[in-house]
């Protein structure tokens, strides 16, 4: 098991996390940099729109992605007994760690070990060795020891068989790491966890920015496309172990590339079903925009406001020029109440529409599509966002 000193060190700071937390939104906009989604999704785009050697049938990506039964699908909650079981503050520096050399698993003698009598590789192999090591008492979560990490210390804690691709690259990774740790966190991955003030892209960017390695970018005609697969996936991770709360609230997430998914896995695991198996929430409240919109379903969005099986997706948003995470119509019309609330003379022509005759003008008018399948709507309008139609308050 691991010493009393290295449990100490893996908890080391969480007492600054107060004041830390206000970090939060300075790190996530650090540099005047774009949210973290929009920055990786604008970069790839380029590739996409002038793809040379493959090719890729959006067509027929979005048909097999709408045959998959999304109720059998589960995102890994990161609860397994391999990945760190104790209970001791170190799980958060524990998946820092994991995440630092998660990668590179393949060969014709794939890297394998046993762990509690079941042979793993790969990811969950790394995450058993990791594991293990911590329960031998090594102190691989504090800084002072990886920056002095040897090759046949990496080798002992990664020992099994068959063989480990960049191994070196590893070593000197996990130097690499320790040598930050110490120099800018006191030694400690639950200081750099406090830094990001409980900010999802807060905390991958500052694993980006403080370590190399996360930084997974690529040049393309001259111009940075950039991944950063693994500093989203640490946050990620943390965020589902912990389930959004205590430790692991952090904030911001759907502002990485993969966050919608988590979201309505977490809807579907906590909100009871309804006869059509779409969750049913007690009440949605929704506002208009001057444009119709509700939620984040923009009249420019219509494969989001065309959506009918995915309850949460993210989505770019022209008129705001990023990206947001919204619910979908089939979610927001399961809900058994859904009140909605528009003030102000600016939606008056958007509240006549929704509440008119003219059904080809409403079908592109998000609001419009807003209607219960087994519930109540109740519109609140106010006199000047009434003053359009055949309604007046009090009448």
């Amino acid at each position: 098991m691991q010493s009393a000193e290295s449990a100490q060190s893996a908890v080391y700071s969480w007492i600054a996390f107060p004041f830390y937390f206000v970090l939060g939104a300075i790190v996530d906009r650090m540099h005047g940099a774009a949210p973290m989604k929009d920055t990786i999704l604008e970069s790839i785009q380029p590739v996409i729109e002038s793809l040379e050697h493959v090719w890729i049938d959006e067509n027929r990506l979005r048909l097999i992605g709408g045959s998959l039964d999304e109720t059998i699908l589960e995102l890994p909650t990161w609860s397994d007994p391999i990945i760190y079981p104790l209970d001791d503050g170190g799980t958060i520096p524990y998946l820092l760690l994991f995440n630092t050399i998660n990668f590179a698993f393949w060969g014709k003698d794939k890297w394998r070990l046993e762990y509690d009598g079941e042979v793993l590789d790969g990811a969950f192999g790394l995450m058993a060795a990791l594991t293990r090591a911590v329960e031998e008492g090594i102190p691989i979560l504090e800084g002072a020891y990886l920056e002095e990490m040897t090759e046949e210390q990496l080798r002992h804690i990664l020992r099994g068989e068959g063989e480990l691709l960049l191994f070196g690259e590893r070593v000197e990774i996990l130097r690499e790491v320790g040598s930050v740790l110490v120099g800018e966190f006191g030694g400690s991955f639950s200081e750099l966890y406090a830094a990001a003030g409980g900010s999802a892209p807060g905390l991958a960017r500052l694993l980006v920015d403080h370590f190399p390695s996360f930084r997974d970018e690529a040049a393309l005609d001259g111009a940075d496309v950039k991944f950063y697969k693994r500093a989203q996936l640490a946050s990620m991770m943390i965020y589902e172990r912990y389930e959004g709360r205590g430790d692991g609230a952090l904030r911001d997430i759907d502002d990485l590339t993969v966050a919608a998914e988590p979201y309505e896995q977490t809807i579907r695991r906590y909100v009871p079903a309804g006869a059509d198996g779409v969750p049913q929430l007690d009440l949605v409240l929704l506002g208009v925009g001057n444009d119709g919109h509700v939620a984040s379903l923009f009249p420019s969005t219509p494969d989001a406001l065309g959506e009918d099986r995915k309850l949460v997706v993210s989505h770019f948003v022209p008129v705001l020029g990023r990206s947001r995470m919204t619910f979908t119509p089939p979610l927001i019309n399961a809900a058994r109440n859904v009140l909605m609330l528009v003030t102000g003379e600016a939606k008056a022509d958007a509240v006549s529409t929704m509440l008119g005759d003219d059904e080809q003008a409403k079908r592109s008018l998000p609001a419009a599509r807003v209607a219960p399948h087994d519930g109540s709507l109740l519109i609140v309008l106010d006199a000047p966002a009434a003053s359009k139609t055949r309604f007046r308050p009090g009448l």
